[in-house]
């Protein structure tokens, strides 16, 4: 049996490779998770945004004006354009009426559409992970936004 002598202090390879095994266990486990976390946070921005269209709309629809109105969007960008980078917000002329503007930048796009009078709702797309796949919301009138795509969509 081998004995350490006492003046020789240090970690041996085994226990170093052991420390780095535990650590890339732990790791595999967190990094996962913490993409999934970040990913979720990304993804409730659309869900913020369409709450505050759908409060602005209703802000301009009581004044009566909504006579004027012929829907706005997709903002800032079409779909075909989406991927992880947040862009400026581009305005038009629908959400001007509105007086919508997010504050900073933003991930997702965004329509009012009121082309049947009965069915106005306010789209929110999204690819927040960069796999081409569209994470979709919905807000209609009377209701809470509802995520038209599962939950594990980013």
């Amino acid at each position: 049996m081998m004995h350490r002598d006492p003046a020789r202090q240090g970690v041996t390879l085994v226990e170093l490779m052991i420390a780095l095994a535990i650590v890339g266990v732990l790791a595999a486990i967190a990094i996962p998770r913490f993409q999934d976390a970040r990913n979720r946070s990304r993804r409730a921005e659309v869900v913020t945004n369409l709450r505050g269209i759908g409060v602005s709309a209703h802000g301009a629809f009581t004044t009566g004006n909504d006579q004027e109105f012929d829907g706005a969007g997709p903002q800032p960008r079409a779909d075909a354009a989406l991927d992880k980078r947040a862009v400026p917000w581009v305005s038009d002329a629908g959400f001007d009426f509105l007086g919508f503007a997010p504050d900073g930048h933003v991930r997702c796009n965004y329509t009012v559409d009121v082309s049947d009078p009965d069915d106005m709702f306010v789209r929110g797309a999204c690819d927040i992970d960069g796999d081409d796949v569209l994470a979709e919301a919905r807000l209609e009138p009377g209701s809470g936004v509802e995520l038209l795509t599962g939950e594990d969509v980013y």
